[in-house]
């Protein structure tokens, strides 16, 4: 018979319908994500983001950059099954999209 814990995961932790948790949920991700991506390097010093990390930067669901890969619109590499992104590639491209703002 397995042993039940009453230990609760910091999801469940997290009050979801709160709009409010759930952008501190957010940024604190977000700043996590962004400082162990810097961290991480092979030894060229290419820096590699996941589909996940790079969602969470941007602010959209993974989804949103898998159909994104799939119609080619955004710079990646494909290592097995899973698909990477350079920094200095996503930095290229988001100066590429850049627009400049009239008022």
């Amino acid at each position: 018979m397995a042993k039940q814990t009453n230990k609760k995961s910091r999801f469940d932790l997290l009050e979801w319908g709160n709009p409010k948790e759930l952008s501190k949920f957010k940024e604190k991700t977000r700043d996590k994500i962004l400082s162990e991506s810097v961290n991480q390097s092979s030894s060229e010093g290419i820096k590699l983001i996941s589909v996940e990390e790079l969602a969470v930067l941007f602010g959209l669901s993974p989804k949103t950059i898998r159909k994104w890969i799939a119609l080619r619109k955004i710079p990646c590499v494909k290592i097995g099954r899973r698909y990477l992104f350079q920094e200095k590639s996503i930095k290229k491209w988001l100066n590429q999209k850049e627009t400049p703002y009239q008022f």
